[in-house]
């Protein structure tokens, strides 16, 4: 049994704070296969709302600096300055 699902519409410039998966990862910059594998890792866990898995934006944002920083157990990422 496939359950629908329907777009919601929302008003110009809000921005949601939890976000599902793939929303997640392309926040991110990476795609959805690698975000999962690295959850727990350079990404945090996730927020369970019943069964549904959600990312806080402000815990992306801090996993991202952390990772600019080398202030986690991952490789520090070499920023692009032109």
């Amino acid at each position: 049994m496939t359950v629908a699902r329907h777009a919601v519409i929302t008003p110009p410039g809000f921005s949601p704070r939890l976000l599902r998966a793939e929303v997640a990862a392309a926040y991110c910059g990476v795609g959805r296969s690698y975000f999962e594998r690295e959850v727990g890792k350079a990404f945090p866990a996730p927020i369970l709302i019943g069964t549904t898995k959600l990312w806080d934006v402000r815990d992306l944002d801090k996993a991202i600096d952390a990772l600019k920083s080398g202030d986690n157990d991952r490789p520090r990422l070499e920023v692009f300055q032109p």
